[in-house]
């Protein structure tokens, strides 16, 4: 099965919209360059407007403020990360193999691209607008429904307990999101050693959950909209 691929944002789109399209990423790419030298708090939308050559009127015509382009930038290193999370996960023939597939894909990604992977982790730490993070859920959504896809057929068949999504994203990736932070810090960590314990800790708390199903309540507070609660994987 291979992942839905999203039609380019280009087509059947008339010259305005290209233009208006080419500009958006340009202030992104220019966004995610000054984020990556600078941190993202240090970085506001006048210099990232002069980095992106765009003028004041064209970048606020596209962007509400600095929240938004930092959604924008967090946005599209996700539309690579979770491409690339969907192609693994597909090319798994069991559930164990797709959560070992997950959890070394993404360990694999953050040691050879620390700083997109800092940047990643930087952006979502920050609290955002409830509307501009809803809308942004929406996106998320439709970019993670590859990969989604492909770990739904387990669920189907018994194999992956029926978690909302926040809750199986704590239980198979917070190990490995809090290992890669600590590696972005240079913590002495042994990779093979992780890419070896991980998946096998990820996998035996399945298990459990399947040999011990209980329910577990989950808040919709901070920065996870009430919808996305309820939305599994």
């Amino acid at each position: 099965m291979s992942p839905a691929r999203s039609p380019s944002p280009d087509a059947d789109v008339g010259p305005s919209r290209r233009d208006g399209l080419k500009r958006h990423r340009a202030v992104v790419a220019a966004a995610r360059r000054l984020f990556r030298r600078r941190g993202v708090v240090a970085v506001g939308i006048e210099a990232i407007r002069v980095e992106a050559k765009s003028s004041p009127s064209s970048i606020y015509h596209l962007f509400e403020g600095i929240p938004a382009i930092r959604l924008a930038v967090l946005e599209s290193i996700f539309v690579g990360r979770f491409a690339e999370l969907a192609a693994a996960v597909d090319e798994a023939d069991d559930a164990q193999a797709a959560i070992t597939a997950l959890i070394t894909n993404h360990l694999d990604w953050v040691t050879q691209h620390r700083p997109d992977a800092r940047l990643m982790y930087e952006l979502t730490a920050l609290t955002y607008p409830p509307a501009l993070l809803a809308a942004f859920e929406t996106r998320k959504a439709a970019i993670t429904a590859p990969m989604m896809a492909g770990l739904r057929r387990f669920v189907d068949d018994g194999t992956l307990p029926p978690w909302p999504l926040p809750l199986a994203d704590v239980i198979i990736m917070g190990p490995t999101h809090e290992a890669s932070r600590r590696l972005l810090l240079r913590a002495p960590f042994d990779l093979d050693g992780l890419r070896h314990l991980l998946p096998r800790l990820a996998w035996a708390a399945v298990v459990e959950a399947r040999q011990s199903p209980t329910q577990v309540s989950q808040s919709s507070a901070g920065n996870v909209p009430p919808d996305e609660t309820d939305r599994q994987w």
